[in-house]
């Protein structure tokens, strides 16, 4: 199987070297190597999963620790060529630090683009930010797209099929390592900083809080007068369910007179990213691939043009039919939701669903 491999990175150095050589040439040279490549039609996930485990592969490296798992089949000079495997979920969001491409072999899944509309750091590595959506796509297999290194591809996947496997060609470094890793849409933290001074501060938090337990809410109002935003949102979260409300209002109070509405903004920014949790869970939930596309659709905020044309490829049917079959689609969601013994009158996911199924309706 492996000789599969060393044909396509042959391919690969031969359109590179044509290109001109450089990194920046790579997506191109291997979209073109995968065109012509045999294999597509020779692939089949588990049978590579099952060849993997025991096969003579170069040396695995921890430069790509995404998928369940990583594969480095061939390792060059100048790039590498892997299999990522994929369960259920997603990949949140990201960015790279190479030029290359991906090719799904196995599995459709939705693609998100993100702009970074603005960035201003605060202390500690923190980062205020705003991620906007620029657009998502259904891909599968047969489709290629290309990676490029640091802002100009910030993006995240949703996997609607199990398992879901891509080929992929990375090139070497061309920048530092991504500088912002997101924890939410408004709230990023810059990888160069050192994080230890407030891993240490939580851990002596949480011992202080297990051997002298009166004695946390205290300490807490202590540390929050002078952490950063990302120490407060997690010490937040830390207490999050085990505190009185009054209590909580009290420190919220405090990480608002230091960071101002900036908290509100990470609040609504976290209150999002949960109802995407639930929408991922709901998601895998329901055994039909296609009909995870609805739920997956929701969490993408795809807008309806875009949802119709995932409709589109999803199920092949024609223009004209897509909002019928993804009106159908949203409704046996809905209805498999209700099923979950859920009250829909109070259900967020339910109420997701409705606001979509009236988004296709206009």
């Amino acid at each position: 199987m492996i000789d599969l491999f060393e044909d396509l990175a042959r391919a690969v150095d031969q359109h590179l070297d044509r290109l001109g050589g450089a990194q920046a040439e790579l997506p191109e040279a291997a979209a073109l190597a995968i065109s012509e490549s045999s294999l597509l039609g020779a692939l089949r996930p588990f049978e590579v999963l099952r060849w993997a485990i025991s096969a003579d592969l170069p040396p695995q490296e921890a430069d790509n620790e995404y998928g369940e798992p990583t594969f480095t089949m061939i390792r060059t000079e100048r790039y590498r060529i892997e299999l990522i495997f994929w369960v259920d979920g997603a990949a949140r969001v990201h960015e790279h630090v190479a030029y290359g491409v991906f090719h799904p072999l196995s599995g459709r899944r939705l693609h998100i683009r993100y702009l970074l509309d603005e960035s201003e750091a605060r202390s500690a590595g923190t980062v205020r930010c705003k991620l906007d959506t620029a657009g998502v796509e259904l891909v599968g297999p047969g489709d290629t797209r290309s990676i490029f290194p640091g802002r100009r591809m910030i993006h995240e996947l949703f996997f609607l099929e199990r398992p879901s496997v891509t080929l992929s060609v990375r090139g070497l470094p061309v920048e530092p390592p991504p500088r912002y890793a997101f924890a939410n849409g408004v709230l990023a933290f810059d990888l160069a900083h050192p994080r230890v001074d407030m891993r240490r501060r939580a851990a002596a938090f949480a011992l202080l809080a297990r051997l002298q337990p009166p004695e946390r809410l205290e300490v807490a109002e202590e540390w929050l007068r002078v952490a950063d935003m990302l120490s407060a949102r997690m010490l937040l979260s830390t207490l999050e369910g085990s505190i009185p409300l009054p209590a909580k209002e009290h420190l919220l109070g405090l990480v608002r007179n230091k960071h101002g509405p900036w908290l509100d903004e990470v609040m609504a920014a976290e209150a999002a990213e949960s109802d995407r949790d639930a929408l991922e869970s709901f998601a895998f939930s329901l055994d039909d691939p296609t009909l995870r596309l609805v739920p997956g659709l929701i969490w993408s905020g795809a807008n309806a043009e875009e949802s119709l044309a995932a409709a589109r490829k999803a199920v092949d049917v024609p223009h004209e039919d897509a909002r019928a079959w993804l009106v159908s689609a949203t409704e046996r969601a809905m209805a498999a939701r209700s099923l979950q013994g859920v009250l829909t009158t109070v259900d967020p996911i339910y109420g997701k669903l409705s606001r979509f199924l009236k988004l296709l309706s206009k």
